[in-house]
């Protein structure tokens, strides 16, 4: 298993965001939970896309769940975007997976046949 994991974190409009990129790992999981104890302030959301890494390990995904308990991260504030989010989630946090290749009308689509419907989706290519 090759570590070739990267994480960026910064402070954005009073949330904290955090970019992994490569594999995830236990190490890895380390990184992130020091990476969230070093620099969320206390205050507003925290956010960890997973958009960017191209593999979760078990071991990294099962490492990070434990850290977060062990480490009392505040899981309230704690989202994890994208679907790899999902091998990683500990309890309490909350994933958020978009929908790839849609988008939800409102009502304002250009020829729009479907003014009544507010809230469906359209292909993006469609609209």
């Amino acid at each position: 298993m090759k570590n070739n994991a990267l994480i960026q974190a910064e402070n954005r409009n009073g949330n904290l965001h955090i970019k992994l990129y490569g594999g995830f790992d236990h190490h890895s999981a380390g990184q992130l939970t020091t990476a969230i104890n070093d620099n969320y302030l206390g205050r507003g959301n925290i956010f960890v896309h997973t958009e960017k890494l191209e593999q979760v390990f078990s071991s990294g995904g099962d490492h990070f769940k434990r850290e977060a308990v062990a480490q009392n991260l505040p899981c309230k504030v704690l989202y994890l975007t994208g679907e790899k989010g999902l091998e990683m989630a500990p309890e309490g946090c909350r994933v958020i997976v978009g929908l790839s290749g849609k988008k939800t009308c409102s009502r304002s689509c250009q020829n729009c046949k479907c003014k009544n419907n507010v809230g469906h989706h359209h292909n993006k290519k469609a609209s």
